[in-house]
């Protein structure tokens, strides 16, 4: 139990700092809980740029039959897409070779992959294997003229211009379909700070860093069987990041507040708990690395 807890940590801390870097974050549903998290995805490129999603991934499902990481987690999109791969009739589902296919799974894969290869279906969606069949015939239409009117020797800005100009139709309806979005938004404030125009700080980032690296040291001494180390994290500096306060967030009213007794289990099954005091991030100790 506690070598799978670190397992989810780490994947969890490493997905943390690629988002960063490639338009993405990534937060525990319930504090301390390392099991299902939601994922704030923001396209910084292509038809979808400028639009905000939030995706619900769980790492156990079917009563704990299937667990991640030898069965694909389960994530669909909980705010409404318009694209050709997602289905909005049936709650998000998304249609990914590796989430589907049994056979395309491998247990290698981790949060940071199966979330860039959503960012690069959002790229370049797969119209052979349509989930959304209006979005699909829109998107065929576009793609059709812009197929026309490409050609040889252009830069890639000017390609990418006329793919806009192409796609302005496509563009158009997957922005007013997503407006209705704004308001379920407002539900994952306390998750995703980008949300109301904060950002990390750079100790923050830092902060997570070191963890990951400790928590993949860890991993590696346990794959290996060499005597585990100690791993613990310092406090974080507060002479240093003494300018940098920002209240701790709240919790919105659907997601429940873990008990005393669960918070205690949580705690139990950290790794080498007793020499390890502060081995698992959690929200409320990170909120002061928050920039207003």
């Amino acid at each position: 139990m506690a070598k799978r807890l670190s397992m989810l940590i780490k994947n969890f801390l490493e997905a943390k700092l690629d988002g960063e870097k490639e338009g993405y974050d990534i937060a525990c549903v319930k504090e301390g809980d390392y099991k299902e998290f939601y994922i704030l995805f923001e396209p910084q490129t292509g038809l979808y740029k400028g639009q905000k999603h939030i995706l619900h991934l769980n790492t156990e499902y079917d009563g704990g039959k299937s667990k991640f990481p030898f069965t694909a987690p389960k994530i669909v999109f909980v705010t409404v897409v318009y694209h050709t791969n997602i289905s909005i009739e049936l709650g998000g589902l998304i249609c990914l070779d590796i989430l589907k296919d049994k056979t395309k799974w491998v247990p290698t894969y981790n949060f940071s992959s199966i979330i860039r290869n959503i960012l690069l279906l959002f790229e370049q969606p797969n119209n052979a294997s349509p989930f959304n069949g209006i979005a699909s015939r829109d998107y065929v239409t576009c793609e059709k003229e812009f197929m026309s009117r490409v050609v040889k020797g252009m830069t890639v800005k000017e390609e990418e211009d006329l793919k806009l100009e192409c796609f302005a139709p496509f563009i158009k309806t997957a922005n007013e379909i997503t407006k209705q979005n704004e308001y379920m938004l407002k539900k994952y404030h306390s998750y995703f700070p980008q949300l109301t125009g904060k950002k990390y700080s750079a100790e923050y980032l830092e902060e997570l860093n070191n963890l990951f690296i400790k928590f993949k040291l860890k991993n590696n001494e346990e794959k290996s069987d060499a005597p585990n180390k100690d791993i613990t994290v310092d406090a974080p500096n507060k002479e240093a990041n003494k300018d940098i306060t920002v209240d701790a967030p709240v919790k919105q009213e659907h997601a429940e507040k873990p008990t005393q007794e669960s918070t205690k289990e949580s705690t139990q099954e950290l790794p080498n708990q007793k020499d390890e005091k502060k081995v698992a991030p959690s929200r409320s100790r990170w909120a002061k690395y928050k920039n207003q």
